[in-house]
């Protein structure tokens, strides 16, 4: 009762100071969740939301199959260098934090469970996404694409994005799996992604708004939503993964330290480049160099 007290959602004073004792959800109070995409199960513990004053805004498949509508669009025409990724939405939430003694709601973050696919004759040549070089090119160009052609708003031809920063492999999974952060002043974003599918990246995005003095209490929640995933492969997808491990190929791990890249990209270069559809065999960031030329 005190804590909630402490951390009431109503707003009767303003801060003085630019330091925030905030507090948000408890993750010891999360609910498991499994979501079924095409018969891979992902497993992870998260809160439930917690918005006052308003309407969370939460959704989950739960145990519908995501894919059993291909629901995959692209993304808004204005906000990608290509058309060749699209995605679908498995999973939103979101969570406030509250300042100390009467501060009210000093930041939020929204939560999305996100698949992202190549356009059918756009797919990249060689392995698939199971294997760590060809996934490791994959994040590249996706990041490229979604977040490496915007422009800010400080400095002309300066990027929206930088990143990714604090580039960190997840070791304890059956397949490559990443977390890192993309830096905005207004809105930082962390993200997982891990392979599904040969063919599908899952993503985990936080984005956190409202106070910066509060970023470093929102990045406690998803490192520990992280640290709960738990993968269930198809009896297909095991075998693919199986197959990826005895690979004489499969000599390379993630990348231990990437990024940040050089952005803003040259969104035509990046077109063409993406358009060859170039294969992933060779070393990821070496391709990068040889095909994207940056500004």
């Amino acid at each position: 009762m005190i804590s909630w007290i402490k951390y009431a959602p109503f707003k009767l004073r303003e801060s003085d100071s630019s330091e925030c004792e905030a507090a948000g959800p408890k993750f010891k109070k999360s609910q498991s969740r499994e979501l079924n995409v095409g018969g891979n199960k992902i497993r992870f513990t998260a809160p439930r939301s917690s918005l006052f004053g308003k309407a969370a805004h939460t959704f989950d498949t739960g145990s519908n199959d995501a894919l059993k509508y291909d629901d995959f669009k692209i993304e808004n025409k204005d906000l990608v260098a290509t058309e060749n990724w699209h995605k679908t939405v498995i999973c939103v939430k979101e969570w406030t934090y509250n300042g100390a003694w009467f501060l009210g709601r000093q930041a939020t973050t929204q939560f999305a469970i996100t698949l992202h696919k190549r356009v059918e004759n756009k797919k990249f040549k060689g392995e698939g996404f199971l294997n760590p070089k060809s996934f490791e090119f994959a994040i590249a160009n996706l990041l490229d694409n979604y977040y490496g052609h915007r422009i800010g708003i400080r400095a002309e031809n300066s990027a929206k994005y930088n990143g990714p920063l604090s580039w960190t492999p997840i070791e304890n999974m059956d397949r490559p799996a990443v977390t890192f952060q993309l830096y905005n002043p207004a809105v930082p974003l962390r993200f997982f992604i891990f392979p599904v599918t040969q063919d599908i990246l899952a993503i985990f995005e936080f984005a956190y708004y409202g106070n910066n003095a509060v970023q470093k209490i929102q990045d406690e929640l998803p490192l520990k939503i992280i640290d709960s995933v738990r993968l269930i492969p198809s009896e297909e997808v095991s075998s693919q993964l199986k197959a990826v491990e005895k690979s004489a190929e499969n000599n390379q791990k993630l990348s231990k330290d990437l990024g940040p890249f050089n952005w803003p990209i040259n969104v035509e270069q990046f077109r063409q480049a993406d358009e060859e559809a170039c294969d992933p065999n060779e070393r990821p960031m070496e391709m990068k160099q040889k095909k994207l030329e940056r500004n």
